[in-house]
């Protein structure tokens, strides 16, 4: 898996787009239901915690199992968006 640098010089690997994408659709669309709406923006907010390196990537792990437990597919699929 190809790395880029973050602002700190550390190397983070990338993901694939496509599959990234796919993924984050696939997240959006099983959470609509009125009283599951609050999961997808939580999901997003945790990625971008990640991304602008104030959460670990063991605590993002932690963190969408547990607003993803009883959906093992999405915990599944979200091992495999992991960079």
């Amino acid at each position: 898996m190809a790395k880029k640098m973050n602002e700190r010089g550390a190397k983070k690997p990338t993901v694939n787009i496509e599959y990234a994408s796919k993924f984050v659709t696939k997240v959006k669309a099983r959470f609509e239901r009125a009283h599951q709406h609050h999961v997808y923006p939580l999901f997003l907010r945790i990625l971008n915690s990640y991304r602008e390196n104030k959460r670990s990537l063991d605590d993002v792990i932690r963190d969408v199992n547990f607003l993803f437990e009883g959906h093992d597919d999405l915990i599944d699929d979200f091992t495999n968006f992991l960079p």
